[in-house]
């Protein structure tokens, strides 16, 4: 279908990624050219198997964040022209994570979630994970939960 001008051209486009393979097919796309730790990494997830991981959660989890439960959504906006950045992610966006972030974007390791939990947790591997929750419970045990010995009561 030939567009008159570039403006329909990106309204159209913004259109498809509104839909849920649209917006999927985009995060696909994003996971595959990630730079930094992540493409040192194993990504060896194949289109099919991404598409085979996001059927399986929703239908154990419906449209919900693995982790908190939570709705997600699909939303993309076109980009204002002359904006220095683009628009802010809102926090119930659908996002994709990996579990552990020592491993790349492999079948055992993406999970679906929302933008701000993902955000939130970051590259926080599962191995810190499990240090601060052993740092937790040891603090609860106490009998006046004092951070560090000479700190302040926790409430």
């Amino acid at each position: 279908m030939p567009y008159k001008n570039k403006e329909d051209r990106r309204k159209q486009n913004i259109k498809y990624l509104n839909t849920e393979n649209g917006f999927l097919v985009s995060k696909w796309n994003d996971l595959k050219k990630r730079k930094g730790k992540v493409q040192s990494l194993t990504n060896d997830i194949t289109r099919e198997e991404f598409f085979e991981l996001w059927e399986k959660h929703k239908k154990k989890y419906g449209w919900n964040c693995y982790y908190t439960g939570k709705p997600f959504r699909i939303d993309r906006k076109l980009a204002v022209k002359g904006a220095n950045k683009r628009h802010s992610a809102p926090p119930d966006l659908l996002s994709v994570d990996r579990f552990d972030s020592d491993v790349g974007y492999t079948k055992n390791n993406i999970v679906f979630c929302r933008w701000d939990f993902n955000d939130r947790k970051s590259n926080i591997s599962v191995e810190d994970c499990k240090i601060i929750i052993e740092k937790y419970i040891e603090r609860q045990k106490r009998s006046e939960r004092r951070m560090y010995s000479s700190g302040g009561l926790v409430q």
